[in-house]
């Protein structure tokens, strides 16, 4: 057996649509953009983002996620929430018969329309809602 040399003549931006192509194949697309594989789709929050004026407030539906397992990254423009789902029922006793709660990691990234000043943020995950609110950048 002898190895051959590819000689394709495909450029890098070919490449790129190609790729693009194929991921649009297999995947769907979140309202932000984001790539959800099969499956995926169930474990993302849904987000709400609203603009206050001076600040911007962002809402996440996360329930039965406990704060300790939230982690919150602002950016200037952007913020990532990454957390845990975890069953409000595990711990329980018995035969799982059927299970629909989430379990599992998620990562949300949201882009915001102005920048922000992170570190003037305040953050509350009460009732299920994570609710952020971060001050616009002068």
């Amino acid at each position: 057996m002898s190895a051959m040399k590819w000689n394709d003549k495909i450029g890098p931006m070919d490449l790129e649509v190609a790729l693009e192509e194929l991921l649009e194949e297999v995947s769907l697309k979140s309202a932000n953009g984001e790539y959800l594989f099969p499956g995926e789709e169930g474990n993302m929050p849904a987000v709400d983002l609203d603009d206050l004026g001076d600040s911007l407030r962002l809402r996440m539906e996360i329930p039965g996620v406990k704060a300790s397992s939230v982690t919150i990254t602002t950016y200037e423009d952007a913020i990532v929430v990454d957390g845990r789902w975890g069953s409000a029922l595990s711990g329980e006793k018995g035969k799982p018969l059927q299970v629909e709660t989430r379990s599992g990691a998620f990562r949300r990234s949201i882009e915001f329309p102005s920048k922000i000043n992170g570190d003037d943020a305040d953050a509350v995950l009460e009732g299920g809602i994570l609710t952020v609110t971060l001050k616009k950048s002068d």
